[in-house]
Order: structure tokens, then C-alpha cells, then sequence
């Protein structure tokens, strides 16, 4: 691989059911170093408001490799979005 390039994948999925969310890491699994991220997003089940999927997946996470987190909320009713985020080094 040529270190000067890129790789960028773009995903266009159908809308996940209610109560549900798509979910881009940096890291996959365990290793020294840590395996990259590869293949498509994870589905994952998001339940409670926005703040309570931010802190449970936060929680979910090795705390001596996360850096951060964000949330994007999209309203059914008008498609208004809200984004969270949360960075340890913040």
C-alpha cells in the first residue's frame, strides 16, 4: 500500500429501523498493534435518548483505547438532527 494514497469507502445504507443505528469504529478486536477497522458499518441497537447511546456504547468501550464518540440523532417528524460527542481528551 502506498502511504501517500487513501482508501475511502462511501455507504449509502437504507434507513435502519426504529431503535437502531449504523456504527463506524477506528479499531477492530484486539492486537498489538490494534487491527484496523474494515468492512461495513456495524448495525447496532440504540435504545433511550441520544445522551443514554452516547454513554452506553462510551462505557462499551476499552477505556485505554477510546478517544471519542458522537451520536447524530435524526427526528423522524422533520428530519432535524442533533449531534453529541464526546472526546476524552476534550
Amino acid at each position: 500500500a502506498n502511504p501517500a494514497l487513501t482508501d475511502r469507502f462511501i455507504y449509502y445504507p437504507a434507513s435502519p429501523p426504529r431503535g437502531y443505528g449504523f456504527g463506524l469504529t477506528t479499531y477492530r478486536g484486539d492486537g498489538n498493534p490494534l487491527p484496523g477497522f474494515s468492512g461495513d458499518p456495524l448495525f447496532l441497537p440504540c435504545t433511550g435518548r441520544a445522551e443514554d447511546v452516547l454513554n452506553a456504547y462510551w462505557g462499551a468501550l476499552n477505556t485505554e483505547n477510546r478517544v471519542s464518540i458522537a451520536v447524530k440523532q435524526i427526528a423522524l417528524q422533520d428530519g432535524a438532527c442533533s449531534v453529541l460527542v464526546r472526546n476524552r481528551f476534550a
